[in-house]
């Protein structure tokens, strides 16, 4: 067994044959899924520019990114997530809009590790440049939730509006310089006790009583229709009639979409990133409330293209492979798929080993899984070692029958075995 010495760091996890598996299942499906919404996949590169990870993240994602200089000096940075890579990269190209990209990648964080979050982490991402169309927002969280009805999840989708929440913001009084402030506050709704959450908005400057006015505005979920009416019967302004437009409008789409039953508007949800501008939605396990945090998130953005020189709106949405892997698991659902081989290749004698090459050659050239055996073990052992690894197949090879052109081929399900010429194999 390893020495402790040699662990992976605190929130870093090695993936082992069975996880990778079941891993490749879910990124296959998820890939076929992006197919059919007409995504093209790219990846951004791993390490970015300090400047540009922290250009529009907000300030707690700011002091996550693993950040570092290189030998010429320069202040570098894992991405923490795949949309601004993406919007760089869209911002320096000329393809025809809307562009749609969708990438699965690993990205890197340091915050607090806990059940299904790591500090490396998985996510599938898919965005939409260049349509600032409410139907641009409703195909994203319709991809979204092809993707879980696919692993057959039980979920909701809480949707929000940033613009109509600030709106909110505005009309209890608080300050344009504290609407940042107040949005920082409002994403740790869900993880905080309202009192808490009360001496929060205090110690960033916010008055109580506006606070609880703001807070009191936004404990409101529901029906799209429910909502609005509610939000229109409590604060009166036209920049929440416009945003509460917004809101029905998406309403209509997700209705033509088909995925309608399965989203809520719930206005605690704002997202932590400071680059959303308006329509903002997480997803989350209705069967597992425990895990606590959302299976895929995302909403609109449409001035974070921009800082990276091209004026563009722009929409998107990602999910944690990990938390959607530990749903799977809980429910009996996570991908099995083998890892064992078609055929391994035993060999009477080590002299035979070019033949069991040979043999093994032939049979990977038709697409077979196979293994032989490379370890000098005595016959038995070979059998034992693969039937351990859960070898559909053994072929046997023996001199006696090498000298016919034949070799032993036993099912392992049965036990059988039968003599077969080796160019029938």
């Amino acid at each position: 067994m390893a020495s402790d010495k040699f662990q992976p760091p605190k929130g870093m996890k090695d993936i082992y044959p069975e996880e990778m598996a079941a891993r490749q299942a879910i990124f296959s499906t998820i890939r076929e899924i992006m197919k059919r919404y007409s995504f093209k996949e790219v990846e951004p590169t791993k390490i970015e520019s300090f400047e540009t990870l922290a250009a529009k993240s907000g300030e707690e994602i700011e002091k996550e990114i693993y950040a570092f200089e290189d030998k010429a000096g320069r202040k570098l940075g894992l991405r923490f997530d795949l949309t601004v890579g993406m919007a760089r990269m869209v911002a320096g190209s000329a393809y025809p809009t809307p562009v749609r990209w969708f990438c699965i990648a690993d990205m890197f964080r340091y915050e607090a590790p806990q059940k299904g979050r790591y500090r490396a982490f998985w996510q599938w991402d898919a965005e939409i440049f260049g349509s600032a169309s409410v139907y641009a927002d409703a195909e994203c969280i319709a991809l979204g939730c092809d993707v879980l009805k696919a692993f057959d999840v039980d979920f909701e989708v809480r949707v929000s509006s940033r613009k109509l929440v600030q709106a909110v913001m505005e009309a209890v009084g608080i300050e344009r310089d504290k609407i940042l402030d107040a949005f920082r506050c409002i994403d740790k709704l869900q993880k905080m006790k309202r009192e808490e959450l009360l001496d929060e908005f205090e110690r960033r400057g916010i008055m109580r009583e506006k606070a609880e006015d703001l807070l009191d505005a936004l404990d409101l979920k529901g029906e799209f229709e429910d909502v609005v009416e509610a939000v229109k019967s409590r604060v009166q302004s036209k920049d929440v009639n416009s945003a509460c437009d917004e809101l029905l409008q998406l309403r209509d789409a997700l209705e033509a979409l088909r995925v309608l039953e399965n989203c809520v508007v719930d206005l605690s949800i704002v997202r932590g990133l400071d680059y959303y501008t308006g329509i903002v939605f997480e997803a989350y396990a209705t069967n597992r409330k425990a895990l606590g945090s959302a299976i895929f998130g995302g909403g609109r953005y449409d001035e974070l293209v921009g800082i990276y020189g091209k004026d563009m709106p722009a929409v998107g949405l990602a999910g944690g492979v990990e938390r959607l892997m530990e749903v799977l698991k809980a429910e009996g659902k996570l991908p099995e798929v083998s890892t064992s081989p078609d055929y391994f290749i035993a060999f009477v004698t080590p002299q035979l080993m070019d033949v069991c090459a040979s043999i093994a050659s032939k049979l990977r050239g038709k697409g077979y899984a196979v293994e032989m055996e490379l370890m000098d073990r005595s016959l038995s052992k070979q059998l034992k070692h693969a039937n351990r690894i859960g070898a559909r197949y053994v072929v046997i090879v023996g001199p006696d029958e090498v000298k016919e052109g034949k070799v032993k081929v036993r099912d392992m399900e049965s036990g059988e075995e039968k003599l077969v010429k080796v160019d029938e194999l």
